[in-house]
């Protein structure tokens, strides 16, 4: 269960990130038809210092994670490299047709250009989703299967970044940007989900 109060279960595991490619700036975007969403952020070092949104610091040691709710676009950061996870929360948290799932997000420092990326063709899932972050002054330089995209919002904590969400359908897509992005792509399902991160530079 994603939180361990809120039904129903999934099985959820994903490859870790090498220490050496985690980052001290993170951004986040909520899933979409979602009301929010978990997190759990890990630090590699002890008098690890984390502050999200510019709240109050969170201080962890070496492992120690801090696990936390947000409802909207978040702007993380530390003063030593950590992992950020965000997870799907259980359907009945807002009775929504989905499950829990897991994702590694990659930090600011890891933006990539061009990403090829698949919304998986499975009869298990009937919802497809992309998130993508950018930097404000630049989201029209990025292209999805060759055409622009609108309607994008800027971050609070930082609008520095501009965040997009979007429904898309099953098969190959192509995200671009001559000044980098992020993204993550996930799908829901009756009592199932999935989610990935797209394409990072590590």
């Amino acid at each position: 269960y994603v939180p361990t109060s809120c039904a129903a279960c999934d099985h959820l595991f994903e490859q870790m990130i090498p220490t050496s490619a985690w980052g001290k700036e993170y951004l986040t975007s909520p899933l979409k038809n979602r009301n929010g969403d978990q997190f759990r952020i890990l630090a590699k070092d002890s008098g690890t210092i984390i502050n999200i949104n510019w709240g109050a610091p969170i201080n962890l040691d070496a492992g120690q994670f801090y696990e936390t709710y947000l409802t909207q676009a978040s702007y993380i950061t530390s003063n030593n490299p950590i992992c950020v996870a965000q997870y799907s929360r259980g359907s009945q948290c807002d009775n929504t047709t989905s499950d829990p799932f897991m994702i590694i997000l990659s930090p600011i420092e890891q933006f990539i250009n061009h990403i090829i990326f698949q919304a998986f063709n499975t009869p298990n899932i009937s919802q497809f989703y992309m998130n993508v972050i950018t930097k404000t002054t630049n989201t029209n330089l990025v292209t999805y299967d060759g055409s622009p995209l609108g309607g994008w919002n800027t971050v609070a904590a930082n609008p520095e970044f501009s965040f997009y969400r979007t429904s898309i359908a099953q098969g190959t897509h192509i995200l671009h940007s001559d000044s980098g992005l992020l993204a993550i792509v996930y799908g829901y399902g009756n009592d199932d989900s999935y989610g990935y991160l797209a394409g990072v530079s590590v």
